[in-house]
């Protein structure tokens, strides 16, 4: 079940004014509300739980919000249908793009999704990083750092190269 309608029109009808019935034509925008979600993220503790029963013990995978930048990006793309599940890593959220129609790109537009090359955070081991364009040279993704989302220029991420960028006909 989706949590955002994947109807664009919805009939509704509102209010009785002298026994006449008024009909409102609305249209979901959806991918400007999946662009201002994004956008509103930014400070959201939300993303920093992902529990996982590992031989007996319940460990949050992602420290924390250390490492939630896949969890980040694939939870807001499932509300919108887009992909199949939430991820907890960035190879296993590029599974999904690829199995579900995203196509690889030169150009950034706003709701493209960047990955960018592999790095160490704070002297631990090397991690891809993924986040979602806004528009602007800005995206956002998950800062290690903060522990939650943050807004930051496209080569602001430790001045990660981009290794590969994703767009959807959803974007269009």
């Amino acid at each position: 079940m989706s949590f955002i309608p994947t109807i664009n029109t919805v009939v509704h009808t509102i209010g009785d004014i002298a026994d006449m019935s008024y009909t409102l034509l609305m249209k979901l925008l959806l991918k400007k509300t999946y662009l201002q979600i994004a956008k509103d993220s930014v400070g959201a503790k939300l993303f920093q739980t992902l529990l996982a029963d590992i031989d007996g013990e319940e460990i949050n995978i992602l420290k924390g919000g250390d490492v939630s930048c896949a969890f980040f990006v694939s939870a807001l793309l499932k509300m919108f249908d887009l992909v199949t599940s939430p991820h907890a890593t960035v190879s296993g959220l590029e599974k999904d793009l690829i199995k579900n129609n995203w196509d690889e790109t030169k150009e950034l537009t706003p709701g493209a999704i960047i990955i960018w090359e592999k790095a160490s955070q704070a002297g631990d081991e090397m991690h891809e990083h993924v986040g979602i364009y806004l528009g602007d040279n800005i995206a956002v993704s998950n800062s290690y750092k903060e522990l939650t989302p943050v807004t930051h220029t496209v080569t602001g991420i430790n001045s990660r190269p981009i290794r590969i960028i994703y767009t959807h006909s959803f974007l269009v």
